[in-house]
């Protein structure tokens, strides 16, 4: 009403007469004015616990997988020796019994089983610029059989060591690590024994030429390649020759663990 007010006033004032004067009108200036705009991403909460073969084509549906959060290890293949025959100590002075590990089998017993490379996924989601990080193992508890009457046996001297390492990332290229360096010191081979203590397996702490260190996503650390044909040579078992090898089932644990590079 106001505003109607003032401009009726000014109709009134012009009619009657000429001789009152109007105020020249006044050019407004062009200020700019701001206009705020917002977006705020909160951390995905949606459990995650999807596993695929390394070359993406199907899912991996039996397998046991966590969702460790945004940061952690999901899942890692069971490493399978196969049945091997009991032998004896082998002459002319041989010092380990060596067996290779079988390609991991995804979907067992289903009808999309397939043969896949032995593998570590994890990932690395946290919301930072430098995505450095170590994955590391140990086989902390050692191959073991249980026999009954009498105590555990074990295979004695026993030692893992794993090639042929590759890592495969689902993040844009942009993303991936620039230069992963694998196996322990870089020597592209990694070996852990009982009571050897953890060894590195993968460090990523190279910097891209923005001086950050890529690395966000869900990674898979893999031994050969099934495609390849090298999967069924990656991963050995090596324990004493002169180890009583008993009829039975022997199993050990690896555990892997993801860490910040300090």
């Amino acid at each position: 009403m106001k505003l109607t007010h003032k401009l009726c006033g000014a109709v009134l004032l012009a009619a009657v007469g000429t001789a009152v004067a109007l105020p020249n009108a006044t050019k407004a200036d062009n200020v700019p004015v701001n206009g705020s705009a917002d977006i705020e991403f909160t951390r995905n909460t949606t459990e995650n616990t999807t596993v695929t073969d390394p070359t993406g084509s199907s899912e991996i549906t039996d397998w046991t997988v966590t969702d460790p959060g945004e940061f952690g290890i999901m899942t890692v293949s069971p490493l399978d020796f196969d049945k091997h025959a009991a032998l004896d100590i082998p002459a002319g002075g041989k010092e380990k019994f060596e067996y290779w590990a079988k390609p991991a089998t995804a979907n067992k017993g289903n009808a999309d089983q397939h043969p896949i490379e032995n593998l570590v996924q994890f990932k690395d989601d946290r919301s930072i610029a430098n995505h450095s990080f170590k994955l590391s193992a140990e086989l902390t508890k050692n191959f073991t059989a249980e026999i009954a009457g009498e105590d555990a046996v074990e295979l004695k001297g026993s030692t893992l060591t794993y090639n042929k390492m590759r890592l495969i990332t689902d993040i844009a290229p942009a993303l991936k690590p620039v230069t992963p360096k694998f196996g322990e010191n870089g020597s592209e081979t990694s070996a852990i024994s009982f009571g050897g203590g953890s060894k590195e397996f993968l460090v990523n702490d190279v910097a891209a030429a923005d001086g950050k260190v890529k690395g966000k996503g869900t990674h898979q650390l893999t031994f050969g390649s099934q495609k390849e044909g090298t999967a069924g040579d990656a991963i050995k078992l090596e324990f004493d020759a002169d180890t009583d090898v008993r009829t039975a089932k022997y199993n050990a644990t690896v555990t892997w663990t993801l860490a910040e590079v300090n």
